[in-house]
């Protein structure tokens, strides 16, 4: 099982590659803005496939994931199969949006600031 949160790195450098691209290719701001959303859309859909992956994993062995979440986290309960499935959903559309914020973020910061 992994956590794919450091994924996020990857969004966030795609994001000021693009505006940095963006800035240097003169583009108008209605293409800045397609291109932006473009950008971030395409981050967030390769961070979905990535949850999806990890949450493959995650279910393939319910049990074996509800140990090492009470191990990593000290808990004193075992997590339950529902419990799991829910901080997959909750937590990989998190991600998900997280990573289409950040992207969108980084592409204006970059722009803003590329010379």
């Amino acid at each position: 099982m992994g956590v794919p949160v450091f994924n996020i790195a990857v969004g966030i450098v795609a994001g000021i590659f693009m505006g940095r691209s963006f800035k240097h290719s003169g583009k108008s701001k209605e293409d800045f803005a397609k291109g932006s959303f473009r950008v971030s859309v395409f981050s967030a859909v390769i961070m979905g496939g990535i949850c999806l992956a990890s949450a493959y994993f995650a279910t393939k062995d319910i049990t074996d994931t509800a140990l090492n979440l009470k191990g990593m986290f000290k808990l004193s309960f075992l997590p339950t199969g529902n419990m799991i499935i829910a901080l997959i959903v909750f937590g990989g559309l998190g991600l998900i949006i997280l990573e289409y914020w950040l992207t969108k973020r980084a592409v204006q910061w970059s722009n803003r600031i590329g010379t």
